[in-house]
């Protein structure tokens, strides 16, 4: 028998930077919210810790005391420039146009929780509430922990539960397509030789097609090192990523010397990426789809923060829109789902276009350090940072 069931205006599962936008954008709505975790914050998120532009610019709109506290938070690296290596060929830059950072997640996360939590007075949190029910009823959308009993109404759900997000699973009934996921891990290394201040690196290989290492510093004399390649490959060649990462370090004689003194700080972690590469539905009657648990993360790059936080921010609008008419059905709620093409559709296609390039065509990658040098394609380029 089901316990007693909270009703709210909107419920939304998940506290990070897709449910935690989405609460920042409401807060000037006057509904009645409820934001859900299955973890206490602070908290670590396996992730490589980069914090594009994008996201810091939408962020500022609605939080501008959070982007100054993040600006005087000492454990962290603003980044201008990302150095890209392809082969051991002379390497290219590409110059950030906005303000961006290095920062753990366990840091910029906490932070985001904190300041919507700060702004928004209908805002009720729940943390270490793991929702392992759903449940659609005719007006409303129910969600639930089994063992506690506990179940909470509202008129729309967002589900925000991340990439192997439980309610897309139950909502719409997505399963893992590993050609359009990725895995990934990532370790913390101190004392990495030839780290610049303000840039990231990226390793591509042609071994390691489609996908590449990374070296982000998040401050302190200390980077974020990680490896992450398709999923589909990884299962086609049976690669072992935590020996791939290790074997690329000791290999390349480059970043063999680099490494010489470098110490891991804890343990090689893992973790996976819904690409958003493929259409799925984002929305239906009383609930809305955003940020990984949309596979909305940029098939290219695998930097999910920023479509994450947009897909928030534009969900709020849909779910201001819906209950000013007082109407949640799939017919209203698509419009989250236009709106958001509108915005970075384009973008997707085109990192889809560059995924299935070094899928279906590594070679092409062999003659980008060279096209990369001519000034209209970085301009190009800096479109999509």
């Amino acid at each position: 028998m089901m316990g007693s069931v909270g009703h709210f205006d909107v419920i939304i599962v998940g506290a990070g930077p897709a449910g935690t936008s989405c609460a920042l954008a409401l807060k000037d709505s006057k509904l009645n919210i409820l934001l859900v975790d299955k973890e206490e914050f602070p908290r670590d998120k396996i992730c490589g810790d980069a914090i594009a532009g994008r996201s810091i610019k939408n962020l500022y709109k609605y939080a501008p005391e959070l982007i100054d506290e993040i600006r005087s938070f000492e454990m962290k690296e603003l980044i201008s420039t990302t150095r890209i290596f392809i082969n051991n060929k002379k390497p290219f830059n590409i110059y950030w146009k906005n303000e961006s950072y290095c920062i753990k997640r366990y840091v910029f996360d906490a932070l985001l929780l904190k300041h919507a939590i700060k702004s928004n007075r209908t805002l009720t949190v729940k943390t270490n509430f793991k929702v392992d029910d759903v449940i659609k009823e005719v007006s409303k959308i129910l969600v639930g922990n089994k063992k506690s009993n506990n179940y909470y109404s509202a008129n729309i759900l967002v589900a925000a539960d991340g990439s192997q997000s439980f309610l897309a699973k139950r909502l719409i009934n997505l399963k893992i397509d590993h050609s359009n996921f990725s895995a990934a891990i990532r370790a913390y290394y101190s004392n990495v030789d030839g780290i610049m201040p303000n840039q990231t690196e990226i390793h591509i290989y042609k071994k390691h097609m489609p996908g590449y290492f990374w070296i982000f510093p998040v401050g302190n004399n200390t980077a974020n090192v990680g490896f992450g390649m398709l999923s589909k490959d990884i299962s086609k060649r049976r690669i072992n990523l935590k020996q791939s990462l290790t074997q690329i370090i000791s290999q390349n004689r480059q970043l063999n010397r680099r490494f010489h003194r470098a110490k891991i700080e804890g343990n090689i972690e893992g973790f996976g990426l819904a690409l958003g590469s493929r259409k799925i539905e984002l929305y239906g009657t009383n609930f809305l789809l955003v940020g990984d648990a949309a596979s909305l993360i940029d098939p290219k790059s695998g930097d999910g923060i920023s479509n994450a936080i947009e897909s928030g921010i534009i969900s709020a609008t849909t779910i201001v829109n819906a209950h000013k008419i007082n109407n949640f059905s799939e017919e209203i709620l698509k419009n989250y789902k236009i709106d958001l093409d509108k915005k970075i559709g384009k973008e997707l296609l085109t990192s889809t276009i560059i995924l299935r390039l070094g899928t279906y065509l590594p070679f092409v990658f062999a003659i980008i350090p060279i096209l990369m040098r001519r000034k209209w394609l970085l301009n190009f380029a800096k479109r999509f940072l």
